[in-house]
């Protein structure tokens, strides 16, 4: 809990890589625009550290994004 004040405290943009929770389990992506209380992002895919990027438009809720950011050892590959 204490992480997604942090997330919020943060300002999210356009171009940004997020990762969160879903309804259905775990989601990330990048960024594509930016609402009052939600993002639209192109969902990505992950293998091990690996994210590979779809066509895919979902919504995610701005509280519910628990990580900005890609971790050191993490790569985005875009098709």
């Amino acid at each position: 809990m204490e992480q997604n004040k942090k997330v919020m405290e943060q300002e999210i943009k356009v171009g940004d890589f997020i990762s969160g929770q879903y309804r259905y389990g775990c989601i990330s992506g990048v960024v594509q625009k930016v609402l009052k209380d939600k993002v639209v992002i192109k969902r990505c895919y992950q293998f091990y550290s690996k994210y590979t990027l779809t066509s895919e438009l979902v919504n995610v809720t701005k509280s519910r994004i628990s990580q900005v950011g890609l971790n050191d050892d993490e790569i985005l590959v875009t098709e």
